[in-house]
C-alpha cells in the first residue's frame, strides 16, 4: 500500500462486483483484537459497527446539515448514517469507479436493504433517505467540492491508505468543511510500540499524530482512544474543530 496506485488497484479489486450487502456476509476469519486489558477475537464487521456507533453519537452532538465521507467504498457507513438521519445531506467520494458502482447498486433499491438495516447500531428511522445520498468518485487529495461545502466531513479507516497523498487529503478536508471533522484512523499517537510502529511503516500506512492537525487548523475537541482495536494496529476516534 505504498502507493495510490496500489491503493486503487487494490480497492478494485476489493470493490468489484460488490456492493455493502456483499460486504456484510459471513466469511471465515477474524482477527485478534486488544481492548483495555482484554483481548479477543473479533470480525472486521464487529470493529464496523463499533465506530458507526461512535460517528452516530457524534453526528447527534455536533448536528449538521451536511456530512461527507472521504473514502466511503460501497457506502456501508453512510447508508446507515442516512437512515438514521434522514434529515442531513450526506455524500461520499470514493477513489475507484467500482466503489462508487457497488453504492449506486444499492441506492438504486426501494428500500434499504434488511442486511444493512440490521446492521446499523441503532434503530434505523428511515428506510428511504439512502435514495438520496450522493457519490461521487474523486480522490481525497483534491475533493471536487467549493470550500466551506459541507457542516462535517469524516473518515473511517480511509486516511489510513493515504500514505502517499495524507497531507494534501487532511488539507482538502480542511478546505471543505465549515465546522470540523471526524476521524477514525491510526494516529501514530496510539501506535508507539514497536509491532504496530513495524506494521505501519511495512505497510505504509497514515501515521500522522493528534498534534499535526493544528497545522491544518484542526483543533481536536474529542478524543477516544478507548475503543476496541486491531492488536497490530490501533485506532483513535478525534473530532476536530476548524479554527
Amino acid at each position: 500500500a505504498c502507493g495510490q496506485g496500489n491503493v486503487m488497484k487494490e480497492y478494485r479489486r476489493q470493490w468489484g462486483g460488490r456492493t455493502a450487502v456483499d460486504v456484510l456476509m459471513p466469511k471465515q476469519g477474524s482477527s485478534a483484537i486488544l481492548w483495555r486489558d482484554k483481548r479477543f477475537l473479533m470480525d472486521a464487521k464487529g470493529l464496523k459497527r463499533v465506530h458507526q456507533l461512535y460517528l452516530l453519537r457524534l453526528i447527534e452532538q455536533i448536528n449538521p446539515t451536511s456530512v461527507l465521507e472521504v473514502g466511503c467504498g460501497t457506502g456501508l457507513n453512510l447508508f446507515v448514517m442516512a437512515a438514521n438521519f434522514p434529515e442531513i445531506n450526506f455524500s461520499g467520494i470514493e477513489l475507484t469507479s467500482e466503489g462508487v458502482e457497488g453504492a449506486l447498486a444499492v441506492q438504486r433499491m426501494a428500500t434499504l436493504p434488511s442486511e444493512i438495516a440490521s446492521f446499523s447500531p441503532l434503530p434505523p428511522k428511515d428506510l428511504l433517505a439512502h435514495r438520496h445520498i450522493s457519490f461521487q468518485q474523486a480522490s481525497a487529495a483534491n475533493l471536487p467540492f467549493e470550500p466551506g461545502s459541507f457542516d462535517l466531513v469524516f473518515s473511517c479507516q480511509a486516511l489510513e491508505q493515504m500514505k502517499a497523498v495524507s497531507d494534501l487529503a487532511i488539507s482538502q478536508i480542511r478546505r471543505v468543511t465549515r465546522r470540523g471533522a471526524v476521524m477514525i484512523e491510526p494516529f501514530s499517537d496510539y501506535n508507539v510500540d514497536q509491532i504496530r510502529r513495524h506494521r505501519i511503516r511495512s505497510q505504509a500506512y497514515f501515521d500522522a499524530s493528534v498534534a499535526d492537525l493544528a497545522s491544518f487548523d484542526l483543533k481536536p475537541a474529542f478524543i477516544c482512544d478507548d475503543i476496541p482495536a486491531k492488536i497490530a494496529m490501533g485506532v483513535a476516534v478525534i473530532a476536530a474543530a476548524a479554527v
